[in-house]
């Protein structure tokens, strides 16, 4: 789907449990990103993890304001602080 959202307890495939879908989350990054406070971020689908809003999206990453750093990562961070908005993205086909 094209909401974001982090599961706040471990939930098996298929199964259901709560998840949080607006909040600050330290979440996995592209390492190689550079990515600034208050950018808009792509969630990349096939690396599992965030990347800065000037990659190009392939099929199954989310676009948007869903997802906005909530302070910078530099090239080389496996993390960045994510703002999940609560708001839909955009999942490219």
């Amino acid at each position: 789907g094209s909401l974001q959202g982090v599961a706040l307890t471990d939930i098996a495939a298929g199964e259901t449990g709560s998840v949080a879908i607006k909040g600050v989350f330290r979440l996995p990054k592209v390492g190689a990103a550079v990515i600034g406070q208050g950018e808009t971020l792509t969630f990349d689908s096939s690396a599992d993890s965030f990347v800065d809003n000037q990659a190009t999206p392939s099929s199954g990453d989310v676009t948007g304001s869903c997802a906005v750093a909530a302070s910078p990562a530099g090239s080389g961070a496996e993390t960045v602080d994510v703002l999940l908005t609560g708001v839909p993205g955009t999942v490219a086909s």
